[in-house]
């Protein structure tokens, strides 16, 4: 069983909150990058920090962008998060909970959004 990392949330919630990343719906990431789905920026944050969490793993690319990121998040991300990527339930004001892609893509929640429901679920 995962137990939630607070500081890896952490650092999701407030890049959902920095107004960095600009937000799509109905994929993970457009074609060039310039905007991610909820779960986009998760594996972006996770790969920035990869590196400082494993020396060993390979570098990322100099020209690696946030489209990239899709390619390289496995299984060891949600390690890292304590909570996995499609369970990462959230309460959303509905008659159920709704995975954060679904809060994304269907309920249609800003980033702000999505980071305040984890920060209340997680933090």
């Amino acid at each position: 069983m995962l137990t939630p990392n607070k500081e890896a949330l952490t650092l999701w919630v407030e890049a959902l909150e920095s107004g960095k990343y600009r937000q799509t719906r109905g994929r993970y990431a457009t074609p060039k990058g310039k905007r991610l789905c909820a779960l986009g920026v998760r594996n972006h944050v996770y790969l920035m920090r990869r590196t400082n969490l494993d020396p060993s793993l390979p570098q990322l690319p100099a020209t690696f962008s946030p489209h990239d990121a899709l390619g390289w998040v496995g299984p060891e991300a949600d390690l890292w998060y304590g909570v996995p990527a499609f369970m990462s339930f959230i309460e959303a004001g509905a008659a159920f909970p709704a995975t954060v892609p679904e809060a994304n893509d269907y309920l249609k929640m800003s980033f702000a959004e999505i980071a305040q429901h984890i920060r209340k679920k997680y933090l």
